[in-house]
């Protein structure tokens, strides 16, 4: 069984606070923070290639939460997650809703409202499960920023090499 790597594991030294993805192609746009520099401007990379398809499930898999908290949770199949902002403690997390009933050709864009990772004063606060599907979005975003994308795949010896 197959052990994921933590971000510890990849050996990041940044702050994740922004992860953006194209609903058109696919393409993220990461931002952070160097770990030894939090007050500094974000540095930002801008995706080239299309993202994993696991960056992808990444993303997409936090349409549950997302509808959750927005309360409209019979337009989970028609949530496209296109950005997640991290902030101290919390998160707010964008998306598209694509209008079914009176034929808008254009989608609906709905933020979170700010919600916190852990709450001690006893309000609502993300529930495990979000914060892990959160954890494995980061993940991903490391990956693709070390070369990771749909037209990687690995060699023979364990490295991303780009597929002709």
């Amino acid at each position: 069984m197959e052990k994921k790597q933590t971000l510890k594991d990849l050996n990041f030294n940044g702050i994740i606070t922004k992860i953006k993805i194209s609903a058109k192609n696919d393409v993220p746009e990461i931002n952070y923070k160097l770990a030894t520099d939090v007050l500094g401007a974000d540095i930002v990379v801008e995706g080239k290639g299309r993202a994993s398809d696991d960056f992808l499930k990444a993303m997409q898999t936090l349409n549950g939460i997302f509808c959750d908290i927005c309360e409209i949770d019979e337009k989970a199949d028609d949530v496209t997650i296109t950005v997640v902002n991290f902030k101290k403690n919390g998160v707010v997390i964008s998306g598209q809703v694509e209008l079914t009933q009176n034929n808008i050709p254009v989608p609906l864009f709905i933020n979170t409202p700010f919600v916190v990772m852990k709450n001690d004063k006893g309000g609502y606060e993300l529930p495990a499960y979000a914060q892990k599907q959160l954890d494995e979005l980061q993940r991903q975003a490391v990956l693709y920023m070390r070369g990771e994308e749909k037209e990687t795949q690995l060699d023979l010896f364990g490295n991303y090499a780009a597929v002709s």
